[in-house]
Formats: structure tokens, C-alpha cells, sequence
């Protein structure tokens, strides 16, 4: 039996729904995401503009096509999605995604 990391708890509940990423992002694609991220950091953080841009290009500048995959997937509590991801991401990555939503919402408050 698979374990699957839960980030449906994100610090103060962030869920961001987002269509996965592939290994190759259009323009296109990466906008709707951005916007998609940009939205649910107002709704479901509370966090101003500023604040929710700050959190934008985290998830753009600091996730890897794996881990943002598995992140979109465990945020939309998409269980499919997650265990096709989870193969994808290693153990370091996986220490990594911890890291980032962890620490994300903190390190852009106030920005």
C-alpha cells in the first residue's frame, strides 16, 4: 500500500486547484496556472496582492514539472493524479515540496 503525503492541509488551508503540469509548459498553460495559484492565495490565504505574487513566482522559480505536478494533484486531493506523480517524484524532491509549502506562505507575508 502506497502512502501519500496530504497537503490537502496546507498552511491555512491552501488549495489551490491547477490542471497538472507536464514536463513541458506552454505559455498558455503556465498563465491559467499562475492565475488559478494567484486566486486561491487570496481566497483560501487571505494574503494580499503582493503577498499572493510573492507566492506565484515561488511556485514558478522553486518547483521542479515533478513536484509541481504532485503538488497540483495532492492541493486538488486528486488521489489518480497523486499516485501517478508520486512515481515521478524522488525523496529529495519529496523533502523539498515539504519544504517549500511549509515555508512559502511565511516567507512571502508581509512582501
Amino acid at each position: 500500500m502506497q502512502v501519500l503525503a496530504d497537503f490537502s492541509a496546507w498552511p491555512l488551508g491552501f488549495a489551490i486547484v491547477l490542471a497538472l503540469a507536464s514536463n513541458t509548459i506552454n505559455p498558455e498553460t503556465a498563465l491559467a496556472q499562475d492565475e488559478v495559484v494567484y486566486a486561491s492565495c487570496k481566497n483560501d490565504l487571505q494574503m494580499t496582492d503582493s503577498e499572493c505574487e510573492c507566492v506565484v513566482k515561488a511556485v514558478n522559480d522553486t518547483l521542479n514539472a515533478n513536484q509541481l505536478a504532485f503538488f497540483m494533484a495532492s492541493i486538488q486531493q486528486d488521489q489518480s493524479a497523486m499516485i501517478a506523480a508520486q512515481g515521478q517524484v524522488n525523496q529529495n524532491e519529496m523533502m523539498e515540496l515539504v519544504n517549500f509549502m511549509t515555508t512559502t506562505p511565511t516567507n512571502c507575508k508581509g512582501k
